[in-house]
């Protein structure tokens, strides 16, 4: 047990030192100095986040994307947001990656999931 803790500490600092990560943190950072730019940014994830429980309850429109589009490419044209955005977006896929390796790799007896 160990070991795993020890290697799991590496596996948070190897994250942590990575140039993606540290590209999130600083423009995370600079962001919050902005409470503008901050809200605006959180009311585009709130309604992403909308959209997407819209789209997978089959309620979306194409008039709802296309004004989550909108307000998305707006957003990106101020190149703080871009980078944020962006590699908050890396940070996510490579954590993803890694659940999705040990979900993989490690059996987990998950059967009462399928039940009805």
């Amino acid at each position: 047990m160990d070991k795993i803790l020890s290697l799991t500490e590496e596996l948070v600092k190897t994250i942590k030192d990575s140039d993606v990560y540290n590209t999130y943190i600083t423009s995370l950072n600079e962001i919050n100095e902005q409470p503008l730019l901050k809200f605006k940014i959180d009311h585009y994830k709130t309604l992403r986040f909308q959209f997407e429980e819209k789209r997978m309850n089959g309620e979306s429109s194409f008039s709802d994307e296309l004004s989550l589009s909108n307000f998305q490419s707006d957003l990106m044209l101020n190149q703080l947001t871009a980078t944020f955005l962006n590699s908050e977006k890396a940070v996510v896929t490579m954590l993803t990656n890694i659940y999705s390796a040990l979900g993989n790799a490690i059996k987990i007896d998950l059967d009462f999931l399928d039940m009805e």
